[in-house]
């Protein structure tokens, strides 16, 4: 089969419209989880979902409405970090777009690292080869995490009553 960069994109674009959900289900999931009184970091809603994700990660059991909600929550981080920031890497990293190696499914992504030494700055940009299968299958993992929070959205009544 050909691909096309226009593909890539509608790919791409699925990947950062279900992740954009995935994260408005956790934020909800967190605000209707933590107890009233329990405070959140400033500007909560604003912070990106590996943030989210880490937060969820810390609390504890007196800090939330349901304690075994929150440890079956706790068992899918892991995962869910895992998929936010492998998302991230293909969402963040430049996209080497040659026609001909994109029409055969193959994909390659620049990194910027940087290390600081004695001896000063460097910088290299490392390549990742991927293909659309990749591509594709990150997209599954990203639909799963959204249906998994989204699950649990459901659960709080997050979509039954207003916060």
């Amino acid at each position: 089969m050909q691909f096309t960069n226009d593909d890539v994109f509608r790919l791409v674009g699925r990947i950062c419209i279900v992740y954009a959900t995935w994260d408005l289900f956790t934020t909800l999931v967190v605000l209707r989880l933590v107890k009233p009184t329990a405070s959140l970091p400033k500007d909560f809603s604003r912070k990106t979902l590996g943030q989210k994700l880490r937060y969820l990660n810390r609390l504890a059991g007196d800090d939330v409405i349901d304690g075994g909600l929150l440890k079956s929550i706790g068992k899918t981080l892991p995962t869910a970090l895992e998929v936010a920031e492998k998302r991230n890497r293909f969402v963040h990293d430049l996209w080497v777009l040659d026609s001909n190696k994109v029409s055969k499914g193959e994909l390659t992504l620049l990194s910027i690292e940087v290390a600081t030494t004695s001896a000063g700055r460097s910088v290299r940009l490392p390549e990742t080869q991927l293909s659309i299968t990749d591509l594709r299958s990150l997209d599954d993992q990203v639909l799963h995490q959204q249906q998994i929070f989204s699950k649990w959205a459901r659960i709080l009544g997050v979509f039954d009553r207003p916060m």
